[in-house]
């Protein structure tokens, strides 16, 4: 099967190895390191090498810049997005799991800060004398801006985790790659990219639940989200 060189994107902790397992599974694809974390290094990654049915992974921002490179040499991208409030959840819990050095955990064991304070913080930010932490709307939307390019297919965690969906999405994904050039084998492409998807083979991987922040929220979290984070909810979706 031929695919378009590609983009395999993600706002960070919105289900990255997820989606990029199931991309392993498809026969033939090859990853071109490195990892983006945000911007490219154009002197570790010269996109004009990237042939048919390779791709870079990772978190990129988005800019006019590489929006108009990706034009000119047909590379399409897959935008991963998830509720903002479950990935402000799985930050909190990724921190304090393997991240000992990470500045918010940094600040929060400094202050004493309780859970719902070191929510709060990830919602609004963090203006230290130590470190600058933008907050839940200004980290997203350095991503979602991405989703206005016809060349980038938005998927949706909950719908790539729901093995109800996993077909549609699939498909989605191989038609947006493709061109519109539907493989003969199409259905067995399909089966191995769900086959390839081992969430315990994720060092990331937690739990992989949606919606656990209405019963982890306290009321004050909800309330200083939603004042502050509503037209971000309706921007992807997740109203």
């Amino acid at each position: 099967m031929k695919l378009r060189p590609f983009l395999l994107n993600s706002i960070p902790k919105s289900g990255t190895h997820l989606l990029l397992q199931a991309v392993k599974g498809i026969p033939d694809v090859e990853i071109v390191p490195p990892v983006i974390m945000g911007e490219l290094k154009k002197e570790s990654l010269d996109l004009h090498d990237l042939s048919l049915n390779q791709f870079i992974y990772g978190h990129l921002f988005y800019s006019a810049e590489y929006e108009e490179i990706f034009r000119k040499l047909g590379v399409k991208q897959l935008l991963m997005i998830r509720d903002p409030r479950d990935v402000i959840l799985s930050l909190y819990y990724y921190m304090f799991k393997v991240l000992p050095h990470h500045p918010v955990r940094r600040y929060a064991e400094k202050n004493e800060l309780t859970k719902e304070e070191i929510i709060n913080s990830l919602i609004l930010g963090i203006s230290d004398e130590d470190f600058l932490y933008e907050g839940t709307n200004k980290v997203m939307t350095r991503f979602s801006s991405w989703m206005k390019n016809p060349d980038v297919l938005v998927l949706r965690y909950e719908d790539l985790n729901d093995p109800a969906k996993q077909d549609k999405e699939f498909f989605k994904i191989l038609f947006h790659l493709s061109e519109g050039n539907e493989p003969g084998n199409f259905s067995g492409i399909i089966e191995s990219m769900k086959n390839n998807i081992i969430p315990e083979h994720s060092g990331t991987f937690r739990k992989g639940r949606s919606g656990e922040w209405k019963t982890e929220f306290t009321n004050m979290n909800k309330k200083v989200f939603h004042q502050n984070c509503q037209k971000l909810l309706t921007e992807l979706g997740y109203e």
